[in-house]
């Protein structure tokens, strides 16, 4: 991988079994990483996936759970953990890669070319997906949750519906 981003995605695609779209899809406001977060709704690190329209990088969650916005806290949609790898690698890009200046609050951001600084696409990932396999030999990848395997960890669950 090249960047600190590239590392987040992969980490997070694998770790957290999130899919392109969910990922891309991402605001920093869904990210709730460390203990006790404001939501009340899980004790652990954990992202809210949100299902949004017309969002400018035409990324978009599958599921469609409820959710809100309140006082600058997301609360419902779809409650994934976060592992500490993941948390890692997102200080990693955040304090390394996030571009200061961005006002839209998306997670993941282009980092090259005329779009640089914009919220970067699904077409984007899968493409970085596909450049790396074929560094390794891997021959076509496309990244979905069977081809990028989730790394073993604890018996923590993928979701927090089930804490």
């Amino acid at each position: 991988m090249n960047s600190a981003r590239d590392r987040l995605v992969v980490d997070w695609l694998s770790d957290g079994g999130f899919r392109v779209g969910e990922l891309c899809g991402l605001h920093l406001c869904d990210l709730h990483l460390r203990e006790g977060a404001g939501c009340g709704e899980c004790r652990a690190p954990h992202v809210h996936v949100c299902h949004r329209e017309a969002l400018p990088n035409r990324a978009r969650a599958k599921t469609k759970r409820p959710w809100e916005l309140t006082d600058g806290t997301i609360r419902g949609g779809l409650i994934k953990r976060v592992s500490p790898a993941m948390i890692h690698a997102y200080f990693d890009y955040l304090t390394g890669e996030y571009p200061r200046g961005a006002s839209h609050g998306m997670l993941l951001v282009q980092q090259h070319g005329p779009d640089r600084g914009l919220p970067w696409a699904p077409e984007g990932v899968r493409k970085m997906i596909a450049r790396a396999a074929a560094r390794a030999g891997l021959g076509k990848l496309r990244p979905t949750p069977s081809v990028i395997p989730s790394r073993p960890r604890s018996s923590m669950p993928r979701t927090a519906t089930s804490w």
